[in-house]
């Protein structure tokens, strides 16, 4: 079957199992693998991606305030691919189209199953790598890659083991005007 996306495309940021239909579509955040990029963009901000992070606080304030979402789906478009899975997350209505959104269009799509996603730790992500699989009709696939993928993270842990000292202190910050 033909898998659409939602706000990350299963292979931006969450492995797909080797093998798999690679989706008919993609939100316009979803470009890796660059093969990604081949497929239609189905979403897009409300607000400029560019602008600096005052602008666009201000710009999804206002959106959020009037209730409705902060990215456009484009309808049209997704029931026109046909994908009989939509990939989601429940993470944060800021950062992505909500699940509602997406289960709004696929009211009127009702082949259409929608797998929401909600990580937290590495440990979801591996989990949603299951989820993803067993959704598309291949968990095996699904279970190989996440033994494969904490065979990777162990062999991580081992090299690093005892470089506490000297390891760097790291902070992540979003949203600065520079």
């Amino acid at each position: 079957g033909s898998t659409g996306s939602g706000p990350h495309c299963a292979t931006n940021r969450r492995p797909v199992p080797h093998g798999l239909t690679f989706p008919v579509g993609r939100s316009h955040g979803c470009d890796d693998p660059p093969l990604a990029t081949t497929r239609p963009v189905l979403t897009a901000p409300k607000c400029d991606p560019n602008a600096s992070s005052a602008a666009i606080d201000v710009a999804v304030r206002a959106q959020a305030a009037l209730g409705g979402p902060v990215y456009h789906i484009n309808n049209s478009s997704v029931a026109s691919l046909q994908p009989t899975i939509i990939i989601t997350q429940d993470q944060c209505r800021i950062c992505a189209v909500t699940k509602d959104d997406v289960d709004a269009i696929c009211a009127n799509m009702p082949s259409t199953r929608v797998v929401t996603v909600q990580p937290t730790t590495l440990d979801d992500v591996l989990g949603d790598v299951n989820t993803i699989a067993n959704a598309m009709g291949v968990p095996a696939r699904g279970e190989r890659l996440v033994r494969h993928l904490r065979s990777r993270l162990a062999a991580v842990t081992e090299a690093v083991e005892g470089l506490h000292a000297t390891r760097p202190k790291v902070v992540h910050l979003e949203w600065l005007d520079t």
